[in-house]
Order: C-alpha cells, then structure tokens, then sequence
C-alpha cells in the first residue's frame, strides 16, 4: 500500500481525521511555525509537553524536546548524549551501536545508525562512531538448524563482543527502535 509506505519519508496527518484538521487549521491560523532556539516556544508546544509528561513519573522523564523529523530528532538525540557525556567527565563515551537492516533517517547520523548498505555507499558512512550488530529478525537471518533461543543467545553474545571490543567506556546505549529490520 503506497499511502502507508509514504508515512516513512512525509508527514502523515492522520488520514484527514476532522479533529486533526481543525486543531490544525486552528494553530495554521495562530502561528504556523515557530523555532524552539533559545529556550523559545509555544502555548501548544508547553501545553503538549505538559501532556507529555503527565504521562510519566517524573524519573521516567523530566523534559521533552521536539524535532520536526524522526531524522532530526535522532542527531538531536546523540548531540545531547555526547554533550551529556561531556559534562559528566565521559569525553570517550561516543559511539551508538545500532542494528543492521534498520533505519533511522536520512540526515548524516540517522542514515549512520541505519544499517542500510545503500544510505552509506558513495557517501562516506557510517560515521565512524557508529557501530552495527545483527539484525535480531529469526525467520530471515537464523542458521541452519537454529532455534530461536540459540538465535538470540548467538546475537546477544555478538552484541557482547562488540562492546567488549569497542570498550563499554566508549559505548552509549541506543534503545531507539525505528522501523527496524523491516527492509
């Protein structure tokens, strides 16, 4: 289905539900867009991340940051983890490890965390500072006889090994998954 697909690469508004047109052309009316720069915003940016965060408990989450794409969220992600890491006194603490066959976006870190040989060639990626592991997608990528647990338990040790190897110093935690090995 085309229409669905089309969701991956444009802004996909609900399927023209009444509701989202009118809080849309209501807000298009007001102020169509505005930067967050410099700790400026919106009533509806606030009054949405106020919603956000009732969500939570206040451990689980205490800010919320807003991005226009998946991709510019994903580079704002590993510029604040680096930035973080900075202040904590972790200058090392770098590298994303993300999974092969995923995607992540277009822009140079999110087409970096994909681990799609097509977003990388002739473009000098991934950055160096991306790691990929295995694709956890049994039905396509188990080996002969393998059962799922053996599957699992091999890519779980891979996934070991390659920290190991990079060193857990340098290793951030990527938890984002993002159509992940559905290519």
């Amino acid at each position: 289905n085309i229409l669905k697909l089309s969701a991956l690469f444009t802004l996909f508004s609900g399927g023209s539900e009444p509701r989202l047109v009118k809080a849309a052309t209501e807000q298009l009316n007001k102020l169509p867009f505005y930067h967050s720069f410099w700790n400026r915003t919106t009533k509806p940016s606030l009054d949405l991340a106020n919603d956000v965060l009732n969500m939570f408990t206040a451990r689980e989450m205490g800010k919320v940051f807003f991005a226009n794409s998946g991709s510019e969220a994903n580079d704002s992600q590993v510029k604040l983890v680096w930035y973080y890491n900075n202040a904590m006194g972790r200058p090392d603490k770098k590298k994303f490890i993300a999974r092969s066959k995923s995607y992540h976006g277009s822009t140079l870190i999110s087409a970096s965390l994909s681990g799609l040989p097509a977003l990388h060639q002739k473009f000098d990626l991934p950055a160096p500072f991306v790691l990929h592991t295995d694709c956890p997608h049994y039905w396509r990528f188990h080996l002969p006889d393998e059962t799922e647990e053996e599957f699992s338990t091999r890519l779980a040790n891979n996934l070991e090994n390659l920290i190991l190897k990079e060193g857990p110093e340098t290793v951030v935690p990527h938890q984002k998954v993002n159509c992940s090995c559905a290519m």
